[in-house]
């Protein structure tokens, strides 16, 4: 990378019960650790948030094309689904790249490797849209939960006995005690 000379692809998983939806930007379809990704041609863009801030809350969107209705007709299963966009890269060397998956890759071959691919997104959809209704070209947008999102969200839930054994399904919830009144605990913080 430091030379400048790479290009790259991306692969996209999304998953949401039965609906199981992988796609690649490669011009033809791949088979990554026994999972098929089709080069269906859906992908329209990739729009990563734009940081200006510590603090940013922008989302991560992915937009789709949508000539036969897939994405509509699986709309109520996009919510919630779960997202992974990663991003790989080919051989731009002159010679044989070993992967970390132990194959080699030739020149101009795309690296297929798990561990030789960079994990750009993993989350969730937030908020799937679909765009331009008068269906002359039908997209989809999906917007992704942003890692920032929820830096000033509160969830409130109770804490009593009764109410985390119903969140946590088990009989030990650590509440009981502070529940009961508390008892004196001594704890050793440090080293002997």
């Amino acid at each position: 990378m430091s030379t400048g000379l790479y290009s790259g692809f991306v692969v996209i998983d999304i998953i949401s019960g039965d609906m199981q939806y992988r796609t690649t930007t490669l011009p033809y379809d791949v088979t990554i650790e026994g999972v098929l990704y089709t080069a269906d041609r859906r992908l329209k863009g990739i729009d990563p948030p734009k940081t200006s801030s510590n603090v940013d809350r922008a989302a991560y969107r992915i937009g789709f094309l949508d000539p036969d209705g897939y994405f509509l007709s699986n709309m109520p299963l996009l919510f919630n689904a779960s997202v992974t966009v990663r991003g790989g890269f080919f051989n731009t060397l002159d010679a044989d790249v070993l992967a970390l998956n132990g194959e080699t890759y030739g020149h101009n071959e795309a690296i297929l490797s798990p561990g030789d691919m960079i994990t750009m997104y993993k989350g969730y959809v937030d908020i799937p849209k679909y765009l331009n209704a008068n269906m002359d070209s039908p997209v989809v947008s999906l917007e992704c939960a942003s890692p920032m999102s929820m830096l000033d969200a509160t969830n409130v839930f109770y804490t009593t006995p009764n109410s985390l054994r119903q969140r946590t399904n088990t009989e030990d919830t650590s509440f009981d005690q502070v529940s009961l009144g508390g008892k004196s605990v001594e704890l050793e913080w440090g080293k002997k």
